[in-house]
């Protein structure tokens, strides 16, 4: 899937997942991962080439994995480069 306005993408934005559960807001872009704040947990790395469409008019995200999928990571930290 081509990942649609990614020129667009913003600080605070929401962030869905592809099963549409939100997941927080864009508080950080860097290089090649955007950080998510999440309400009551651990703030998240979520790499860039999961990021499947960026919707600016309805300040959205939505990454191209699901929510259980997210879950089961371990992107707390950043990686190492």
């Amino acid at each position: 899937m081509a990942r649609q306005g990614m020129g667009e993408l913003r600080t605070d934005m929401e962030v869905y997942t592809s099963d549409a559960v939100h997941v927080g807001r864009v508080k950080e872009i860097r290089g090649g991962d955007v950080l998510i704040d999440r309400s009551q947990q651990r703030d998240i790395y979520v790499p860039l080439q999961l990021v499947g469409q960026v919707l600016p008019e309805e300040g959205r995200v939505e990454l191209e994995i699901s929510d259980d999928m997210l879950q089961n990571t371990e992107w707390e930290h950043p990686p190492i480069f």
